[in-house]
């Protein structure tokens, strides 16, 4: 800055004191405006501040009532979860019971008379539709292809062939798929559906195939690969009918006392959880306990009408573990 510009104090003290005088009033003046303006700013932000801390307040209560909503509706959950699964671990188990008597002397490579008689096995049945048969699978033999032919069951899947038994199974052979007309593996059908229940129907024929023994481990070895493959389904074992009194005394294999230690030997096999034996020979026998001669054309096979009584039965004895749909 050039000093030549400047007055001299000396000389001129009143422009100086008149100078320090309007810069202190400007800045006098300027600060009020700048406290005004910040008194403004102020009430401002602080009602900008109350404004927030009040929906600050409405969202946190907001979260706590949508907490603690949460929290009843998990606990609601859990309770009924747990009830459900108590309801489920406290399901009955059926029980299967056997009869006994004085067994009989047999000479026979194949069988002995067990001394007992299996009944169905005990459970809270209830009786079922045909809609309950929708997701089943029955197997079997020639009585089973029966089954297929007079139930009335349009949705249900037979294996079923003449013949058919666990001895078959063992070895490799097919068995007819009645619905699709076309022979299959066992092992590879079970593996392409799901299926809710499972009806058994094997033994007569298995009569001649070795001893008891024999074929309760083919039989065991058949439900082992059901159960792998099914594992969610109800399996009945159902219990081979008697045959006529001509067809039994005639015959050293194939005769009621063979049937009756075979039925023993899949009854023993019910667990009451998985398992449930169902024997409907008490619709069919006479009072010496042989198949009905009216109720057959060979001895062996039922007449329409008696495939029909068996299917009700089985209807009546359905084992539902949760309600059946409607």
């Amino acid at each position: 800055m050039n000093r030549k510009l400047l007055l001299p104090i000396k000389e001129y003290p009143y422009f100086y004191l008149l100078l320090v005088s309007g810069i202190c009033a400007y800045l006098y003046l300027g600060a009020g405006n700048m406290r005004h303006i910040i008194h403004q700013q102020t009430g401002s932000f602080h009602a900008m501040g109350t404004m927030l801390a009040q929906s600050a307040a409405r969202e946190l209560e907001e979260y706590q009532k949508n907490r603690e909503a949460l929290i009843r509706e998990a606990e609601s959950s859990a309770a009924q979860e747990q009830a459900e699964s108590s309801q489920q671990d406290e399901a009955p188990a059926g029980v299967t019971e056997f009869v006994t008597y004085d067994p009989k002397s047999v000479v026979s490579p194949y069988y002995t008379d067990p001394g007992k008689i299996a009944l169905t096995t005990s459970y809270p049945y209830e009786t079922a539709d045909d809609a309950y048969f929708s997701d089943a699978a029955f197997i079997g033999d020639s009585r089973t292809l029966g089954l297929y032919d007079y139930s009335g069951l349009p949705y249900t899947d037979f294996y079923c062939d003449n013949g058919f038994c666990t001895y078959r199974w063992s070895m490799g052979e097919k068995i007819m798929y009645q619905n699709a007309g076309r022979e299959v593996l066992l092992n590879e059908a079970m593996e392409q559906k799901i299926y809710g229940k499972i009806y058994l129907m094997v033994g007569l024929n298995d009569c001649g195939y070795g001893n008891i023994e024999n074929f309760k481990e083919r039989y065991v070895q058949l439900l082992d690969m059901l159960h792998n493959k099914q594992p969610d389904a109800v399996i009945y074992l159902l219990a081979n009918l008697h045959i006529s009194k001509e067809k039994s005394d005639g015959d050293a294999v194939y005769n009621n006392d063979d049937i009756n230690a075979h039925n023993v030997a899949i009854a023993e096999l019910a667990d009451g959880v998985n398992y449930f034996y169902l024997d409907a020979r008490e619709l069919f026998l006479d009072e010496q306990g042989y198949l009905k001669t009216e109720l057959t054309f060979d001895g062996v096979h039922l007449y329409a009408d008696g495939y029909r009584q068996w299917m009700d039965y089985l209807r009546q004895h359905a084992v539902v573990k949760s309600p059946l749909a409607s």
